[in-house]
């Protein structure tokens, strides 16, 4: 899950503890990479991954937006991007999923041994893996903005 410092502290204390962490046997999240959020209520994280704690940050920081946004408007925002949506609507999603994300992943960054290696890995994570394609997405440019 990238380069990370164990020891920091820092983003995740800012946080409100509202996101339970439960740490399970490694591998039992096989299909999710050693993460899984239920129903933002609690974030599942692969024992491999216990003491990332960037990516812990970065799962808390997903219920806090959640928290933040209103239990109503976050899935809202995060779930119109369906594709037999409109076009408008579903590019409005897009950009909504795209700004939590580069948030989330920002704050993972905090916790980073190398924090430019990890800009490009999360890049790429943002670019492929949230059906943002409409937004027609440049690595470079999430990666420039994952940095400032």
């Amino acid at each position: 899950m990238g380069a990370s410092r164990t020891g920091q502290a820092g983003a995740v204390s800012i946080l409100p503890r509202i996101c339970p962490t439960v740490i399970v046997p490694a591998g039992s999240l096989a299909p999710f990479a050693g993460v899984m959020s239920i129903l933002r209520r609690a974030a599942l994280i692969d024992s491999r991954y216990a003491a990332d704690r960037g990516l812990i940050a970065h799962e808390r920081l997903g219920h806090y937006q959640q928290w933040r946004d209103h239990p109503l408007r976050y899935p809202l925002r995060r779930g119109l991007n369906l594709r037999w949506m409109p076009g408008f609507v579903r590019r409005w999603s897009q950009r909504w999923i795209y700004r939590y994300e580069i948030e989330a992943y920002r704050i993972q960054l905090r916790y980073s041994v190398t924090p430019v290696a990890d800009a490009d890995l999360f890049a790429r994570f943002i670019a492929s893996r949230y059906r943002l394609d409409d937004l027609e997405l440049k690595i470079t440019e999430i990666k420039k903005e994952l940095l400032q």
